[in-house]
């Protein structure tokens, strides 16, 4: 069985948290052409997997299934997602392209469709990273 969270898509985003308040992120950023699938591609690759791929397995595993999950069942709101982040960049057109992109540089070859044999269950707790990373380090 598998938990998946729309929370632990964010997680992909992280290093543009807040940007969107940060001048300076506007000018490092302001090279990336978001609705470009080459640029979306290099910003994954240079700015956004070298995080993800600090992360704890466990992290790094619940964020990809929970990506895989909702790019095969779209049941989220993948631009209010991006949003949510106050990333330093507008708004993709497609939101929805945007994460598959991004998908496909972190996960270059593998299709998320696996996800579609597993046995899954949605949790909607906005705090599920939070408390996945304080049972990792043991703070349960």
């Amino acid at each position: 069985m598998i938990t998946v969270n729309p929370c632990f898509i964010e997680e992909v985003l992280a290093p543009l948290v807040g940007g969107a308040d940060r001048e300076d992120d506007f000018a490092n950023f302001g090279l990336f052409n978001i609705e470009s699938e080459v640029d979306v591609k290099r910003l994954a690759k240079d700015i956004l997997y070298p995080e993800f791929a600090s992360k704890y397995p466990v992290f790094k595993e619940t964020i990809k299934n929970s990506l895989a999950y909702y790019l095969v069942y779209p049941k989220v709101n993948f631009e209010a997602i991006y949003n949510s982040i106050l990333p330093p960049f507008e708004t993709p057109k497609d939101s929805y392209l945007f994460f598959i992109w991004i998908w496909e540089a972190f996960f270059p070859d593998e299709s998320f469709n696996y996800i579609i044999n597993m046995h899954i269950v949605e949790d909607s707790d906005i705090e599920a990273p939070l408390k996945l990373l304080k049972k990792i380090r043991g703070n349960s």
